[in-house]
């Protein structure tokens, strides 16, 4: 799957392209994490049993809780180089598209788009695994791709809809404190979209309890 994580996670379109990953859980079910809400989430979404639990997002978060935390967490250490291909030639051909080379080049052993596809996925999976199993991976411990900005907060608002749903407000807080930081240092801090953050802040600081806070 190189190519296609190539392209799904780097190639620049419009609307852009979605990744999910699939699994097969202890029970012989198929479990995956969804870019987004996937369809079935927003169908129990709707339903009493989960509307007073966060509705579409607390189903997703359900659902993908499921997905092996072993497999999971091997894919977080996996770089593009290593991976395995049916015939050889493919795995040339699939690394020699990504680092711009001739195809039929004997593939290098680094080169920078390997690292930034490679760090993309772990991200990418990072987020995924934060929102339905934050205490496997510490939303600290993320670290976007470099230039990823855009795509780190498109992410971001993700998550904080998704903790915001369930009541997860310590949660919903940190991920508003990276999103700041991100804005602060893209868009400088007098952008209106800085000043819609602090006013987010602070309304996950009041469904909290922390009214001294939300006032600063």
């Amino acid at each position: 799957c190189a190519y296609e994580i190539f392209v799904s996670l780097t190639v620049a379109r419009k609307p852009p392209y979605l990744y999910d990953m699939y699994a097969v859980s202890g029970a012989g079910a198929a479990v995956g994490y969804t870019d987004g809400l996937a369809e079935v989430d927003v169908a129990a979404g709707h339903e009493a049993c989960w509307q007073h639990r966060g509705g579409a997002h607390a189903h997703k978060a359900r659902r993908e809780a499921g997905f092996p935390i072993d497999i999971a967490q091997m894919a977080l250490g996996v770089r593009l180089q290593d991976a395995q291909a049916s015939r050889e030639e493919d795995r040339r051909h699939i690394l020699n598209a990504i680092a711009e080379r001739d195809l039929e080049l004997e593939p290098l052993l680094a080169h920078s788009m390997y690292g930034h596809v490679t760090d993309a996925l772990r991200w990418r999976l990072g987020v995924a695994m934060h929102a339905s199993v934050p205490e496997e991976v510490p939303f600290r411990s993320l670290s976007e791709p470099a230039g990823w900005q855009r795509q780190a907060l498109s992410a971001y608002a993700g998550l904080t809809a998704a903790f915001g749903a369930r009541g997860m407000y310590a949660l919903c807080s940190d991920v508003w404190a990276r999103i700041l930081e991100i804005q602060r240092d893209s868009l400088g801090p007098c952008h209106p979209d800085v000043a819609a953050t602090y006013n987010n802040m602070a309304s996950i600081l009041v469904s909290n309890g922390n009214y001294d806070r939300a006032m600063e």
